[in-house]
């Protein structure tokens, strides 16, 4: 029983197991420091019977630890009462106290024994516990690389069956491919033999060709001479033309001089006509008006105004 952070009260199985006395200080409570606060919460923890708790108290001027086994509430309660009853007896009957004395001490050493023998069970279960849980963490760890091993193993059997099929397609393509080159070489070498039999057909052309091209040198210079007569006669013939040309110019600046004069005397004709019309039309009145007029009419009168008397 505490006090705040002091024990103030130990039952004898605890004592007995943990070293405690009345009067010591927890100062820790599984390394954790504590206070009057926080030490019931800190001693319950998640009040899980059968788990250890590490104190760290001090006893005057030094500190020591104890460990400790979590027990159920029911089982506190009942060694609380059977501790009550005992010291009931020493006080009420004195004279058998050193025979309660001697009960108490039987059954501490009890229920220390069932102590130790719970906290040796809680430690073993603890530690079958965390070796359970590493067994079971490095089995679910193997299965994990199981998995990947069969995943690796499964892709590397799909991998072997493609690279299988691959190799069979490309073994029927290969096949294909012998079957198409022996073809191929076939038709090559009915190719070379024509092209043989045409390298002897050109050789033969060749030689001819040279009988030709000489032939042809022959001919070529006879043209080139008659090349070289054309050029002069087309130089002449140049020179002619150019003499033409200006010939044909200076020809067309008279022609547009004669045009020009041409037009001129038309004009000077048309206007000529123009009188001559204007004339006629007035002889014409002239005619008309000479039956009907007095013998004092002019001969003036019937001439144009722009041919005077």
């Amino acid at each position: 029983m505490l006090n705040g952070c002091a024990i103030d009260n130990v039952l004898p199985a605890m004592a007995v197991h943990a070293d405690l006395l009345k009067g010591d200080i927890i100062v820790k409570v599984d390394d954790q420091p504590t206070t009057t606060e926080t030490v019931q919460r800190q001693l319950i923890g998640e009040d899980v019977p059968g788990t250890s708790v590490m104190l760290t108290v001090r006893r005057g001027h030094t500190e020591r630890t104890a460990q400790l086994i979590r027990m159920a509430n029911s089982d506190i309660a009942d060694m609380r009462r059977v501790f009550e009853i005992f010291t009931n007896l020493k006080s009420r009957f004195p004279l058998i106290s050193g025979e309660v004395d001697e009960v108490v001490t039987i059954w501490s050493e009890v229920v220390s024994g069932d102590a130790l023998y719970r906290a040796q069970v809680a430690n073993s279960m603890q530690r079958l516990q965390r070796e359970g849980t590493a067994h079971l963490h490095e089995l679910g760890s193997g299965l994990q690389e199981l998995e990947r091993n069969n995943e690796l193993i499964r892709d590397a059997f799909q991998e072997a069956r493609a690279v299988e099929d691959r190799l069979a397609d490309v073994k029927k393509q290969l096949i294909q491919f012998g079957q198409e080159v022996r073809g191929q070489l076939s038709v090559q070498a009915t190719s070379l033999r024509d092209a043989t039999r045409e390298r002897d057909n050109l050789k033969d052309s060749i030689v001819d060709a040279r009988v030709l091209n000489q032939t042809h040198r022959g001919q070529l210079e006879a043209l080139r001479v008659e090349g070289d007569s054309i050029k002069e006669r087309l130089r002449v013939v140049t020179e002619e033309r150019d003499s033409s040309r200006l010939e044909l110019e200076k020809m067309q600046g008279q022609h547009w001089e004669l045009r020009d004069l041409v037009a001129s005397d038309a004009e000077r004709l048309r206007a000529v006509e123009n009188e001559l019309e204007r004339a006629r039309s007035d002889a014409d009145r002239c005619v008309r008006i000479l039956p009907e007029t007095p013998r004092t009419l002019k001969t003036s009168d019937c001439l144009p105004s722009n041919l005077g008397p």
